[in-house]
């Protein structure tokens, strides 16, 4: 049970599902008491305010998913995805850490490792990596002998894990992060 006390009002609000929440931001200034029915929608609550969100106009340079409001290159769904802050410009987490991905190739074996939030599917997160010899053909499709390992974060980062890919590689390998929203 949630309770929520104005200045004039004390509600007791009744659980909700995991992944929902109550929104009571609007309450006493609207009096509009609303569910957010996912965890995009409180992220999305957390760093841009009512009136910006409920501007259209501003969808494609500062609310909307692949908006970029810091210019730090990462979109706003990276920054959900990874951890980042979109009005903060910076590609670290807060130890200072890499916030993203990281490839290397050590003595011919391909080693890719990037953040997976622990919470990925309640927050509708998908994490899909792709690879290609080419850049024009790309497949799911781990290259042969590849093996996949999800750990601990490295350095620890609260709420992540590291999911690692390593390959056998001559070198010609070129691979992605893909980051999606799931319905």
């Amino acid at each position: 049970m949630d309770t929520f006390t104005g200045s004039f009002l004390a509600l007791d609000l009744p659980g909700l599902p995991e992944g929902r929440g109550w929104d009571t931001s609007r309450l006493e200034s609207e009096g509009l008491l609303t569910v957010r029915d996912t965890l995009r929608e409180t992220w999305l609550a957390l760093h841009f305010t009512g009136t910006e969100l409920a501007n259209p106009a501003l969808q494609s340079s500062l609310w909307g998913w692949s908006a970029d409001p810091d210019g730090d290159r990462l979109s706003n769904l990276l920054e959900y995805a990874l951890g980042g802050d979109p009005r903060v410009a910076s590609t670290t987490f807060a130890d200072g850490s890499p916030l993203g991905t990281s490839f290397e190739v050590i003595d011919g074996e391909a080693i890719l490792s990037h953040p997976i939030r622990g919470d990925g599917p309640l927050r509708g997160i998908d994490y899909v990596v792709e690879f290609s010899r080419d850049l024009e053909a790309w497949s799911e499709n781990l290259p042969p002998a590849a093996t996949t390992t999800l750990e601990a974060h490295a350095p620890p980062v609260p709420g992540f894990q590291q999911r690692v890919l390593r390959w056998p590689t001559d070198g010609r390998d070129f691979v992605r992060l893909l980051i999606t929203l799931t319905p």
